[in-house]
């Protein structure tokens, strides 16, 4: 995960507050943060949502979500086209 999208995870939550409200140890949520482990593909739209789309699934794991407005919910793809 870039620095960016590592300071907009650490605005909303630590690491401990993420993990125990995505149900997984504080450890998994390191390595996604600290770049050592990719997202699984199943946790990526859920971590969004959690974040409050915030961080997009495109920014998170572009091999699959290559355009920017993918996987977002229809009332957020408006305001991420555009950026």
């Amino acid at each position: 995960m870039n620095n960016d999208l590592k300071s907009k995870v650490q605005s909303k939550f630590s690491q401990a507050e993420l993990g125990r409200r995505i149900g997984l140890p504080q450890q998994v949520i390191s390595r996604w943060v600290n770049g050592r482990q990719q997202v699984p593909a199943e946790r990526i739209i859920p971590l969004c949502a959690l974040l409050d789309w915030d961080i997009t699934p495109h920014e998170l794991r572009p091999d699959l979500h290559p355009n920017p407005t993918d996987g977002l919910p229809p009332d957020h793809q408006i305001t991420s086209a555009g950026a």
